[in-house]
């Protein structure tokens, strides 16, 4: 049996935003490396009491590691998105 060092999957891989879309619930962020997460708003609130044209100006910070809506008063990480932990 070949034993191999390498991991599998996304451990040398890091997450980086590349767009992000809205539902009247939902906010889908695709990532660089082609996942895309689906979370429900009522996660992030300070989202979710935008409409959806406001929830629409967004930046993406940092190359990927942040965004920065500009209607709300928070910066999200993608560790937000993804349940990473401090």
């Amino acid at each position: 049996m070949k034993y191999v060092n390498e991991f599998e999957g996304y451990t040398k891989v890091s997450p980086q935003i590349k767009k992000v879309n809205f539902t009247e619930n939902k906010i889908e962020v695709h990532l660089k490396d082609g996942r895309v997460l689906l979370s429900d708003l009522k996660l992030f609130p300070s989202i979710k009491k935008l409409s959806l044209e406001k929830r629409k100006k967004y930046m993406i910070l940092d190359d990927g590691l942040g965004l920065d809506i500009l209607e709300c008063d928070e910066i999200y990480h993608v560790r937000d998105f993804i349940g990473w932990p401090d």
